[in-house]
């Protein structure tokens, strides 16, 4: 490698450490500041005046980098990397050390204590350039001929899979209660797959994302497994499944560098988790690229309609997506060659319409067999839209539509710069027909992360991403065939190109992650003391016990002699008031009306209405309208426990109710103001 460009590496490195150094000093003295500590407390004046010292240290290597003795240090560093191939296991021990420390102690800055000092991507950029940098050196020691950027991209991309792997660790708890609204919902309807088993009754099947559900019922099929290792199992379905798909789609590449091989499958992995892709969409695409044989069409189209049958159990718009992967394939490695547009396309189209067929057969067949009633099946029809939420505001900061299209636009480039070194010797067929998958997805995915209850990030995109993600790697690696040989080999694109889109998924996975909240254990057992008490105070009273959330506790053995109520959980109950279902709905008023339970546990409810103002707002409103006001109305709060979001409620004397409750349950509300 040439002095110079050795020596604008080593300065690249120091300015940005030195811009991260002095952005990060930045932040800790205006922290201080705002928490009246500034030059009291010694721990915060000692690491301001180190971070300032290393600030310090680094501007003197960069000012000396530039003089005549300058050049000793980038020879000695040339020497150190060139000699590296006599100590390559202890730099390939120390390299390995270092990504698995950076990536641990990164997750516990921003999870641990210290984390609400590093809110924000802005307060922890600074420290991941610092980690990136140090790490790209190392990295250079284990392959002396790394380029400096590649070296860069490369070690930021294995920092940041570490940490989003590493933020997964808080997931795997033995905390009895939920860690968020639908977390411990998930099992209950994983368990209804063996509900006769657990709960001595036939219980309708999930209507929710029925395929996700049997992936996590298989924990179940060991017999009485704890709850951490049900949330063990999901944490590997988020890992694996995603990363399977990843591998498969590598592999269909024919990447000849192993190292890019790899760095292919560790960005393509963050690049998904954009979204994030569900693991339940995984298998669809997993089975399709294991299927999927241009020369055997009998084949791929076995595997389409296998994929789209579990699609069809899945989420509505995932049923065009088993036959369009395949169909986007077969656009993406056969030539029109002169045939007619309709010959052309009568495979892929073959694949697409049996695949719909199959995916909403299956849907039909598990509605009418499930047990629930089949309407129940439609209720995301008849969800409200809210277009605003395409922008920033509350819910998502950054909006929907800005987001996506950051997301997109480095991969979209990077197809615009290899279609012009094909000349665009693409048929028009070809490309329109990339052009509308791309599209429809966009489309559905835009219109479906506008539904009330559609969530505060990308996940609605995944199919869109996915299919992004599989044109643009086909186009970069030369696996599109063009309609004429023009002898194009691979030339690495434009290096800004690349460069954006190793920085953008990066960035996205570093937003994630916040502190977790650390429950004292004498408020957990607290709770489930009481909880008991409860149950044993109320026994041989007439009435149930409705556990509108925290049915967990009848499934791991936390809650003992309670007869399962399956009406009336959490995370349906929103759905249905989303939707408005008011056949459903009024059942749940009328129950409570006639007092049917004898308490119900829930998280604490109230009657904010927030509007679209706040985050979720809506969500909110509906919930507060349909669920909390007739809750209110007709029980009253018996104990409630902050600390583990846990509230008791026992029948109110009739009359008795909260009259605030009573009034709005009677009121209609716009769920759109």
């Amino acid at each position: 490698m040439k002095d110079i460009e050795v020596k604008n590496g080593i300065r690249l490195y120091l300015l940005i450490s030195l811009a991260g150094g002095i952005t990060l000093f930045l932040q800790l003295i205006e922290q201080a500041r705002s928490l009246d500590i500034l030059w009291i407390s010694r721990r915060w004046t000692g690491a301001i005046l180190l971070l300032g010292l290393f600030c310090l240290v680094l501007s003197g290597l960069l000012i000396f980098s530039w003089s005549d003795r300058g050049r000793s240090l980038v020879n000695r560093w040339q020497d150190l990397r060139a000699g590296s191939t006599k100590t390559h296991k202890f730099f390939w021990i120390l390299s390995g050390g270092y990504f698995l420390a950076a990536a641990t102690g990164l997750a516990w800055l921003i999870l641990g204590p210290y984390g609400k000092y590093f809110p924000d991507l802005i307060h922890r950029l600074p420290v991941l350039a610092l980690l990136v940098t140090l790490a790209s050196f190392i990295l250079q020691l284990v392959r002396p001929h790394t380029g400096i950027f590649q070296a860069w991209g490369f070690s930021a991309v294995l920092l940041m899979v570490g940490y989003r792997i590493a933020i997964f660790a808080p997931d795997i708890s033995l905390y009895p209660f939920s860690m968020g609204w639908s977390e411990t919902s998930r099992y209950y309807y994983a368990s209804l797959f063996f509900s006769e088993r657990l709960y001595g009754l036939s219980v309708p099947l999930p209507v929710l994302h029925p395929s996700r559900y049997l992936l996590q019922a298989i924990p179940f099929l060991l017999g009485e497994t704890p709850l951490w290792f049900h949330r063990f199992w999901q944490v590997l379905l988020w890992i694996c499944l995603p990363l399977l798909a990843v591998i498969l789609l590598a592999r269909r590449l024919h990447i000849s560098s192993r190292w890019i091989y790899w760095f292919y499958i560790l960005w393509a992995f963050l690049f998904i988790y954009q979204g994030p892709i569900y693991y339940h969409l995984a298998v669809c695409l997993i089975i399709v690229l294991l299927g999927y044989d241009a020369d055997n069409p009998g084949r791929t189209l076995l595997a389409v309609l296998l994929a789209s049958l579990w699609a069809g159990i899945s989420r509505v718009n995932w049923i065009p997506v088993p036959g369009l992967v395949a169909a986007t394939l077969y656009l993406l490695e056969n030539r029109v060659k002169g045939q007619k547009w309709w010959r052309y396309l009568a495979l892929p189209a073959l694949w697409t319409f049996a695949g719909v067929l199959a995916g909403l057969g299956s849907q039909l067949l598990y509605a009418f067999s499930s047990g629930n009633e089949p309407e129940h099946f439609s209720t995301s029809f008849t969800s409200d839209l809210l277009w605003y939420r395409l922008f920033p505001n509350p819910t998502y900061r950054e909006g929907i539509l800005p987001s996506i299209l950051i997301v997109s636009l480095p991969l979209l480039f990077l197809i615009f710069e290899r279609l012009s070194r094909l000349r665009w010797r693409l048929h028009p067929l070809r490309l329109l027909g990339l052009l509308g998958v791309l599209g429809v997805f966009l489309a559905g995915g835009l219109l479906v992360s506008v539904k009330i209850g559609g969530g505060n990030n990308l996940h609605n995109l995944d199919a869109y991403l996915f299919f992004l993600l599989l044109i643009a790697s086909a186009f970069y690696f030369n696996r599109v065939e063009a309609e004429q040989e023009i002898g194009v080999s691979f030339v690495p694109p434009v290096s800004a190109l690349v460069a954006l889109a190793v920085l953008v998924p990066a960035l996205f996975i570093l937003q994630s992650g916040r502190p977790v909240d650390i429950v004292d254990q004498r408020q957990i057992e607290n709770g489930l003391e009481e909880i008991t008490r409860m149950v044993e105070s109320t026994r041989g009273q007439p009435g149930e016990v409705l556990l509108m959330s925290e049915r967990q506790l009848l499934i791991f053995g936390f809650l003992q002699d309670v007869r399962l109520v399956p009406e009336y959980e959490r995370t349906y109950l929103m759905e249905m008031a989303m939707a408005r279902s008011l056949p459903y709905l009024e059942r749940f008023h009328h129950d409570l009306a006639n007092q049917r339970f004898k308490f119900i546990i829930s998280q604490p409810l109230n009657l904010a209405l927030k509007g679209a103002k706040e985050a979720f707002g809506e969500e909110n409103d509906a919930w507060v309208k349909y669920v909390s006001s007739a809750v209110l109305c007709y029980y009253r709060p018996s104990e409630t426990m902050r600390a583990v979001d846990l509230q008791i409620l026992i029948p109110a004397e009739p009359g008795a109710g909260d009259p605030d409750a009573c009034e709005l349950l009677r009121q209609p509300v716009d769920l759109d103001s």
